[in-house]
């Protein structure tokens, strides 16, 4: 009788939502969402988070105040941001984590300069402190993905740097905290996230014949202007159009070390 209660019990339990969590300071597991970091995806070119503003033997922050450090890049590739103008780190922004802060007129960041090909992911952990104008997050030459927020009233997009608009989001800009993303395909297909749910899709014609990587964080080279007005908590982006599986679990892991 005993066996067959095990037996019994065995094949009635309620199955149990699985979800996994990477290795990071301060995450939660999020019931139901299978998390990855991004060095589980190929072709990841450049990661730069504010609670790993340096890394000497492991991350360290800067104290608050004026940056006069350059941002360390977590991908493996030695995308190191090198710091121009009057930047801010803050400490406890977003779920006690910190943010670096962008005063909208002289604080960005430039990239080392390796080529790409034709497509193109980025996530960003952002908070905006104005909706006025467009601010760039990723900038770059004139054959270059240009991620850019609040213009258009939208809260993202991305251009052909000053070539063509690509497209929008259809969230509006707004000064509250989001994580979002893009996938880009040259000549084929744009999409855009925002909190784990989509935020419009399209597709676009325009066949490149070379694509540049982000050159700037925070401002659009090209025209020197443009500067991103708010704070940056994380920022990575592939070489690559990423999954959409991938994706998701890219922003579990946003979610749960950010809680949006």
């Amino acid at each position: 009788m005993k066996k067959i209660l095990s037996f019994l019990l065995l094949f009635t339990m309620p199955a149990f939502p699985q979800y996994t969590i990477p290795t990071v300071t301060g995450a939660t597991a999020v019931a139901g969402c299978v998390s990855e970091l991004p060095t589980a995806v190929g072709n990841l070119e450049g990661w730069w988070s504010a609670d790993c503003y340096t890394n000497s033997s492991g991350c360290t922050t800067p104290a608050p105040g004026t940056i006069t450090t350059n941002w360390y890049d977590q991908s493996g590739t030695s995308n190191t941001a090198t710091v121009h103008g009057t930047c801010t780190f803050a400490a406890s922004q977003i779920n006690g984590k910190p943010a670096v802060s962008f005063d909208g007129s002289t604080c960005y960041f430039t990239l080392p300069n390796t080529y790409l090909t034709s497509n193109f992911t980025a996530f960003a952990v952002i908070v905006n402190a104005s909706t006025a104008a467009k601010e760039q997050i990723l900038g770059g030459s004139l054959e270059y993905w240009a991620y850019w927020t609040c213009n258009s009233s939208k809260e993202q997009g991305a251009d052909l740097q000053n070539n063509m608009q690509v497209g929008t989001g259809t969230a509006a800009c707004d000064t509250s905290w989001h994580q979002m993303n893009t996938v880009l395909v040259q000549n084929s297909t744009y999409a855009f996230r925002l909190g784990g749910a989509s935020d419009g899709s399209g597709t676009w014609s325009t066949a490149l014949s070379n694509i540049d990587s982000p050159t700037t964080i925070g401002i659009d080279p090209v025209s020197s202007d443009t500067f991103m007005n708010g704070k940056i908590a994380e920022l990575f982006y592939f070489d690559a159009a990423v999954g959409s599986t991938d994706v998701q679990k890219l922003e579990c892991y946003l979610k749960g070390k950010y809680g949006i």
